[in-house]
């Protein structure tokens, strides 16, 4: 009942409607006519001007009309008038309308937010109603079927329409709060960090403020923060005595003028770390709109194992290895750069092979056994598809920084970075693991300057695809490594005193070739509830020879 008369009480205040009567005020005034060849046109008008209400009459009711209409009701003139004529007649409160029967008109109207029995009880006391009009409902599919006059079709479909957009528009402007709460994707940023820089992955608060702002969200983000330093003992500078930041170290404040609900509080977006759930107080058309959002975000991720093997090997066994670095087969399919006429790799130049890792791998660690080759590292991740995957194995030592006033230990970081960002493509040729990939491989040379270590790096940046069960084979940069051989007489090297006349020390210097050897390995989301298990290619047998 309270839902009628609020919806009456709507109508009544956008059409700002009088209070009238659904059947014309005939003042008790009868009325008589002598028809003398006059249409019914005509006789209509003179009906409905002689008790001064406006009148709309059909075209085709031109027929010619002849005979007595002695005074009577109006309502019994009206009958007799239909009964001759095939006419039908219809009051909105205001004006009288006069059709022909088979000049009705039907509608189907189709209702989002108010029931086809709140519109139909709000209808039936509006001066407009049709008495022997024809509705029809399905309250479910919140459907109406309608038909009578077309004045009276016209008006339902208008009064439908603007009814069911207010009652819209007070529900989408109702303040709620809501909780999303996520089950695959980060409510908060993910932020890691690696040789002093920090990585910020943004969860799904960053996508959607950012996407409300209007800035550029969906990616990693790198955040300045100063190099670590350790301070020595000496006196800090004034600047810094009196609490003031260094330059590259001050905060950045972020303030957003957000707009007011309709219920005065003001409209927001945050998330609840226990929970991993986004919490939303906006109208519920706002709302609405992100869940839609969320639940597009908040979907499972496949996983890439990414197994890298990092190899030394001495380049004249580089043949050894069985890779035939200018042959192409299903093994092997890609081969990018110049080839020696020995069949070794160039040098300086990088080459890309995709293929099978189980054969390379055997024979490495063969050669490995004899000492020619040497697995240096051999580190296997678990990453998130699109998520970069960092390994790094480094050593850090300080070099001392003397200012005026402060005395400063800065970090040099040395060592094997690898960064690996997967991407799956699923195309009808089958799966393929597309890396993103970029190798930085430093190590402290014998040379320096002002007692600092000199620093070798070599930087590869790369893109690849690798098919199912295949391989990517990085490598064409050799190193000099330095070493002592000693030469001695048996038994005659262990006399005293004389024994260093049957011994003797030389250097050696051997040229190595460094390999990477990459391995990604698809883990299905399915598999992951199901608890399989991907095939492992760091085995325990394999981290043996990691010396």
């Amino acid at each position: 009942m309270m839902t009628f008369l609020r919806y009456s009480l709507i109508l009544l205040t956008l059409f700002a409607l009088p209070a009238l009567s659904s059947q014309p005020d005939w003042k008790g005034q009868k009325y008589g006519y002598m028809a003398s060849g006059e249409t019914l046109k005509e006789i209509l008008r003179e009906f409905a001007s002689s008790y001064g209400i406006p009148a709309n009459v059909s075209d085709s009711l031109d027929m010619p009309i002849n005979g007595n209409f002695p005074e009577n009701t109006a309502e019994n003139i009206l009958k007799q008038l239909s009964a001759i004529s095939n006419m039908t007649w219809y009051y909105d409160g205001h004006m009288l309308h006069f059709y022909r029967t088979d000049e009705s008109e039907s509608a189907v109207v189709q209702l989002k937010y108010i029931s086809t029995q709140d519109l139909y009880q709000t209808m039936r006391v509006l001066p407009w109603w049709q008495l022997n009009a024809q509705w029809t409902a399905l309250e479910q599919q919140k459907l109406i079927f309608v038909a009578g006059a077309p004045k009276f079709v016209e008006m339902v479909v208008k009064v439908a329409a603007m009814l069911d957009k207010e009652v819209r528009k007070q529900h989408e402007d109702k303040f709620v709060i809501s909780t999303f709460r996520l089950q695959y994707a980060s409510a908060t940023d993910y932020t890691y960090n690696y040789r002093g820089q920090e990585k910020q992955v943004p969860g799904v608060l960053s996508l959607l403020t950012n996407t409300i702002s209007g800035n550029q969200a969906g990616q990693v983000t790198q955040v300045r923060t100063p190099m670590p330093t350790l301070q020595g003992r000496l006196p800090l500078s004034s600047a810094k005595a009196k609490g003031q930041n260094s330059p590259g170290s001050e905060a950045i404040p972020f303030a957003e003028e957000e707009p007011t609900g309709s219920a005065g509080i003001k409209p927001f977006i945050k998330a609840d770390h226990r929970l991993n759930a986004i919490v939303i107080g906006d109208t519920q058309a706002n709302v609405e709109t992100y869940g839609e959002l969320i639940k597009s975000l908040d979907v499972p991720l496949d996983q890439i194992e990414v197994n890298v093997t990092m190899v030394n090997i001495q380049s004249d066994d580089l043949s050894e290895l069985g890779v035939d670095w200018q042959y192409t087969s299903n093994d092997y399919a890609v081969n990018v750069g110049d080839i020696s006429s020995t069949g070794s790799l160039a040098s300086g130049e990088l080459q890309l092979i995709a293929g099978a890792a189980g054969n390379l791998v055997s024979k490495i660690r063969a050669l490995a056994t004899e000492g020619k080759a040497k697995i240096t590292s051999q580190p296997s991740v678990l990453t998130l598809d699109n998520y970069e995957a960092v390994l790094d194995n480094s050593n850090t030592f300080y070099v001392r920084l003397s200012g005026e006033d402060v005395v400063d230990l800065f970090p040099v970081t040395v060592g094997t970075l690898v960064r690996v960002t997967p991407h799956i493509q699923r195309t009808l040729d089958g799966e393929a693991v597309r890396m993103d990939i970029q190798i930085e491989d430093g190590q402290q040379t014998e040379q320096s300057v002002d007692g600092i270590p000199v620093i070798s790096n070599t930087l590869i940046n790369t893109q690849a695809v690798i098919g199912k069960n295949q391989s990517l084979l990085i490598g064409g940069y050799y190193f000099d490594s330095e070493g002592e051989s000693v030469s001695k007489v048996p038994l005659l090297h262990r006399i005293p005193l004389l024994g260093n006349l049957f011994k003797s020390t030389s250097k050696t210097s051997v040229k190595m070739l460094r390999l990477f050897l990459i391995s990604p390995h698809v883990v299905q989301a399915s598999d992951i509830a199901m608890g399989k298990q991907g095939a492992q290619l760091n085995t325990p047998s394999n981290f043996k020879l990691i010396k």
